[in-house]
C-alpha cells in the first residue's frame, strides 16, 4: 500500500476501533463487507465515492443515503471515514473497505482472548487447501455452483472443527478466490492477525515437525535477527529433505537439503571457464 492508503486506513481503523466489542464484531465486519460488495457490483457507486471532484462531504452524505437504512450507526461510521478521504483509485478504496472488514473480525477475535487461535487455524486451512488441489479448484471460479455455494461449502466442511470469526473469514476468501488467490487471500489474513496482535507472521517449512522446545529456539532465533516479537507459523514439507525455510515480508531464507542440491546441480550443469 502507498503511504496515502496507509494513512487511510488508519483513520478508518481508528474509528473502527472505538466502535467493535467483542459481541458485535462479526456483525460488524459482515456489514463492510457486504458494503464492500454492492459498490464492488455498482461500478456508477463505485465513481462516484472515489470521484474527487466531488467534495468530502457530499461523497460523505452519499454514503448516508446510501447505508443509513442497512448498516448500523457504528458501521456507517467506519464507511463515512473511507469514503471522505482522497483515494489514488477505485481498486485502494474496496482494498481498504475489504480490509476494515476483515479487521473487524480479528478485533473482536483480540477482544475475546481468541486471536492467536484464530490465526493458528487459518495457518492450518491454508495448509489444508495447499496440500488438496482438487479442492482449491471446487472452491474457485472453476468450481460448479455460484460463488455462495462455494462458500457455503466451505463452512460445511470446517463445521465446528474451527472457532466462528476463522469459518467466516475462510468462507469470505472463498467469495474472493477469484483467479487462484484464494491462498494468497489467507495469507493476508494471517498477516493481519499477527499483525493485530503486534506481531510479524513468519512461515517456517521444515522436513518434520518441530517439538515444541525447537519452535521456541526458532522463535527466538527469528526475533533476535529481526529485533521484534513474530508469530511463528510452522508447515511441514518432507520435499525439502532436511533443513529449513524461513518466509518473513519480501525476504526468505532457505537452508533446505533440496535448496542444497538444486544449488550442486546448477554447479554441475554451469559451462567451464578456461
Amino acid at each position: 500500500m502507498s503511504a496515502e492508503q496507509l494513512s487511510n486506513l488508519a483513520e478508518g481503523r481508528s474509528v473502527l476501533e472505538t466502535v467493535v466489542t467483542s459481541a458485535d464484531a462479526d456483525v460488524i465486519g459482515a456489514e463492510l463487507l457486504n458494503a464492500a460488495d454492492l459498490i464492488s457490483g455498482n461500478s456508477g457507486l463505485l465513481r462516484a465515492f472515489t470521484d474527487q471532484s466531488r467534495s468530502s462531504a457530499d461523497r460523505g452524505r452519499l454514503a448516508e443515503k446510501i447505508f443509513a437504512e442497512h448498516c448500523t450507526e457504528s458501521v456507517l461510521s467506519v464507511i463515512r471515514t473511507i469514503v471522505v478521504q482522497h483515494w489514488s483509485s477505485p481498486k485502494a478504496f474496496l482494498e481498504a473497505l475489504e480490509n476494515l472488514g476483515v479487521t473487524a473480525y480479528l478485533l473482536g477475535a483480540r477482544q475475546r482472548a481468541e486471536l492467536r487461535l484464530v490465526q493458528s487455524e487459518l495457518f492450518a486451512v491454508t495448509q489444508l487447501l495447499s496440500d488438496s488441489r482438487d479442492l482449491r479448484i471446487q472452491l474457485s471460479e472453476l468450481g460448479q455452483g455460484t460463488v455462495g455455494a462455494r462458500a457455503a461449502l466451505m463452512g460445511k466442511i470446517l463445521g465446528d472443527s474451527v472457532q466462528p470469526t476463522t469459518r467466516a473469514l475462510v468462507q469470505r476468501a472463498v467469495e474472493r478466490s477469484h483467479h487462484g488467490r484464494l491462498l494468497q487471500t489467507l495469507r493476508e489474513y494471517e498477516k493481519q492477525a499477527a499483525e493485530l496482535g503486534g506481531t510479524q507472521l513468519v512461515t517456517v517449512a521444515t522436513a518434520r515437525d518441530l517439538t515444541g522446545s525447537q519452535r521456541e529456539r526458532m522463535k527466538n532465533l527469528v526475533e533476535r535477527q529481526l529485533g521484534h516479537p513474530v508469530t511463528l507459523a510452522v508447515a511441514v514439507d518432507p520435499d525439502l529433505v532436511g533443513g529449513f525455510r524461513i518466509n518473513y515480508g519480501e525476504e526468505a531464507v532457505d537452508s533446505s537439503i533440496r535448496s542444497d542440491i538444486a544449488k550442486a546441480k546448477r554447479a554441475l550443469t554451469r559451462p567451464k571457464t578456461r
